[in-house]
């Protein structure tokens, strides 16, 4: 014999049951202390959602033939006016289209720093004495802006980066045009390279096993000789954040 209810099956001694959860919110600043001037640019709140990162849209690597012989830019190139660039430095977009990039070219940039879509989904099975259960957790339309000190490891404050990881994914002189993580490193601080940018914006979404089970319930007749009853043992997993009351 077989029942079938909802998401719950059972076929003599096993059993299945399926769970879900899904959740979306999407919000839209409808007003904002700001000046009709401000929200005219691309720098305003108004019109856009709460936990928007705004910043710079980044173009790319500056190369040595974006540079003339006395270290200015070559003509058609936007002056970056955070301080003097260099060839391997990070190069921006000018958005309102006046000849230079500041924090006027500002804007609206990926997704918000809060998930517009969580999600998870899990089973619970038996077969006979054994069971097995486990839950995926994740969420998605979400970003997350990297930052600290871009400085070579050992100089400055370089320690508050993750740059030890992988110091040598960085520009090189030798091979410009890789593709790389990290821009030209530099014993002192880059502020043309620490602005906030799609440069340094990541996707955060993400699938994670939050927890797994697996469990084995003794037989009948082994518990009623030790005088035990639901006699089990199990060995579980739990992956909790960092914020969390304990560790993984």
């Amino acid at each position: 014999a077989q029942c079938l209810v909802g998401s719950e099956m059972c076929i003599r001694d096993s059993f299945l049951s399926l769970r879900g959860n899904f959740t979306f919110s999407r919000n839209k600043i409808l007003e904002y202390d700001e000046s009709e001037a401000m929200k005219q640019t691309t720098r305003a709140r108004t019109g856009n959602p709460l936990n928007t990162y705004y910043g710079l849209k980044a173009v790319g690597l500056f190369q040595e033939e974006d540079f003339k012989a006395d270290g200015t830019l070559v003509d058609g190139i936007p002056n970056h006016t955070f301080e003097q660039v260099k060839p391997g430095d990070i190069r921006y977009e000018d958005t309102n289209h006046d000849g230079k990039v500041d924090t006027y070219d500002y804007q609206p940039i990926g997704r918000p720093s809060v998930p517009e879509i969580v999600y998870g989904f899990g089973f619970s099975a038996r077969w006979k004495s054994f069971d097995f259960s486990a839950f995926f957790q994740g969420s998605t339309n979400v970003s997350n802006m990297i930052q600290g000190d871009m400085l070579i490891p050992g100089s400055g404050g370089g320690g508050l980066g993750n740059i030890y990881a992988n110091c040598d994914d960085r520009w090189d002189p030798n091979d410009p045009y890789r593709q790389v993580f990290w821009p030209r490193l530099s014993t002192n601080k880059s502020s043309n390279n620490m602005q906030y940018s799609t440069w340094w914006l990541k996707d955060a979404s993400y699938l994670r096993l939050k927890n797994v089970e697996v469990g084995y319930t003794f037989p009948k007749k082994w518990q009623k000789a030790a005088m035990m009853r639901d006699a089990r043992i199990s060995v579980s997993y739990t992956h909790l954040r960092a914020h969390e009351t304990l560790s993984d």
